[in-house]
C-alpha cells in the first residue's frame, strides 16, 4: 500500500510539472541577468550624483550594448570564443561611451569603484580556490591514513584469526 502511495504521489508531481511547464516556456528569458544589470548602481548613481540627463543617457547606452550582445549571442556563423571576443569588444565600446557622459571627476570615482568590485571577486575566486584545495587535501589524505589504517587492521586481524602451528608429535 506505501508503494502505491509513493508512486501516486510521484505521479501527481509529474502532472504539476507539466501543467506549471507551459507556463514557465512561454516566459521571455532572451535576456540574462547580466543583460538586465544596470550598468551603474543605485549606489554607483548616487556616489557619483548623476543627473537626470546623464541617467538617461546611460539607459540609452545600455539598451544599446544589451541589444548588441544579443545579436552577437544568437548569430550562429560565429565561434563560442568568437562571440565572447566580440562581446568583449562591445562591453569596452559602452565603457567608453559611458565615460563620455561623465565629468572627469565621476570618471575617477568609477574607475575606483570597478577597481575595488574586480578585487573584490578576485579576493572571492581565491578564497573558493583555496577552500577547495583544503577540501582536496583533506579528503586526499584522510583517504590515504584510512586506506593504510584499514591495511594494517586486516593484517592483525588475519594475526589474530590464525591457529597456532599445532606442535610436531615425536616420533613413536
Amino acid at each position: 500500500m506505501r508503494g502505491l502511495n509513493k508512486l501516486g504521489w510521484a505521479v501527481l508531481a509529474l502532472c504539476a510539472l507539466l501543467w506549471a511547464a507551459p507556463a514557465a516556456w512561454a516566459q521571455d528569458t532572451s535576456g540574462t541577468a547580466q543583460d538586465e544589470a544596470p550598468v551603474l548602481t543605485a549606489d554607483d548613481e548616487k556616489a557619483l550624483g548623476l543627473t537626470e540627463d546623464q541617467k538617461t543617457q546611460l539607459k540609452d547606452i545600455r539598451k544599446n550594448t544589451r541589444e548588441q550582445v544579443q545579436a552577437v549571442r544568437q548569430d550562429e556563423s560565429l565561434t563560442p570564443e568568437q562571440k565572447r571576443a566580440k562581446i568583449r569588444e562591445i562591453e569596452r565600446a559602452q565603457n567608453e561611451r559611458i565615460r563620455g557622459v561623465l565629468t572627469p571627476e565621476q570618471q575617477r570615482h568609477w574607475a575606483r569603484r570597478r577597481h575595488d568590485r574586480r578585487e573584490d571577486v578576485r579576493d572571492r575566486r581565491e578564497d573558493r580556490r583555496d577552500r577547495r584545495e583544503d577540501v582536496r587535501d583533506r579528503r586526499h589524505d584522510g583517504g590515504a591514513r584510512d586506506r593504510r589504517e584499514d591495511v594494517r587492521d586486516r593484517r592483525e586481524d588475519r594475526r589474530d584469526r590464525r591457529v597456532p602451528p599445532r606442535p610436531k608429535r615425536p616420533n613413536r
